[in-house]
């Protein structure tokens, strides 16, 4: 597909907006908030994506499997999530001149977590129904789905991607959106038509989806 004139510019325009935040409040997304327990629900955007890129939605130490009754197999492999390390300072208070004491962010370190499907033992509690349920609402579910595409929902934050798509295997949503399951399910037909060549988000693939 060609651009001409200034058809790029104006669709790097488009994406910029949607990356700086600087859309109206009008068309803000409704962020999910799953109601289950799962640890990973809480965790950064970051470590959420690494459980979609290992093709589970929940994942925990084994200390957390074992404290629902769960074991890991013999032989499962973990995979590693981020582990911000923070320690005490003192800083002086702009305002009252006076010293705090706050949490300072200094680096980062690793932990090993296992998948929900590396574990046995006791049942966990079902997902969270309203989820579930609005996600089989979606509208053209079952074409992602006769794709060999899994259609998963993580819990929403206010920062990272609202939704993702992963090359011939994943959509995963962080909003009750229905432009975003679209804008997602366009990059996979664009896939599967062969146009998708570029990595990451490129103007191109983004301004067709």
């Amino acid at each position: 597909m060609n651009y001409y004139g200034k058809a790029q510019a104006v669709a790097e325009r488009i994406l910029d907006a949607f990356r700086t935040g600087n859309i109206a409040k009008a068309i803000a997304p409704i962020f999910v908030r799953r109601k289950d327990k799962v640890p990973c629900r809480s965790w950064s955007w970051g470590n959420q994506l690494l459980c979609i890129l290992q093709g589970t939605s929940d994942a925990r130490g084994i200390r957390q499997w074992n404290s629902v009754g769960r074991s890991v197999k013999k032989g499962s492999r973990s995979f590693d999530i981020l582990v911000p390390l923070c320690r005490k300072a003192m800083v002086t208070d702009a305002q009252t001149g006076r010293e705090k004491e706050v949490s300072v962010l200094y680096g980062f370190s690793t932990a090993p977590v296992f998948p929900v499907e590396c574990t046995e033992g006791d049942e966990l509690p079902v997902d969270d129904p309203e989820v579930a349920q609005w996600m089989n609402s979606l509208p053209l579910l079952e074409v992602a789905r006769s794709w060999g595409l899994k259609v998963d929902i993580y819990d929403g934050r206010d920062r990272g991607a609202k939704g993702c798509y992963l090359r011939g295997r994943e959509i995963a949503l962080g909003v009750k959106n229905l432009s975003t399951w679209a804008h997602e399910l366009i990059h996979a037909a664009d896939d599967r038509l062969g146009h998708l060549t570029e990595r990451g988000q490129h103007w191109r693939s983004e301004t067709v989806a």
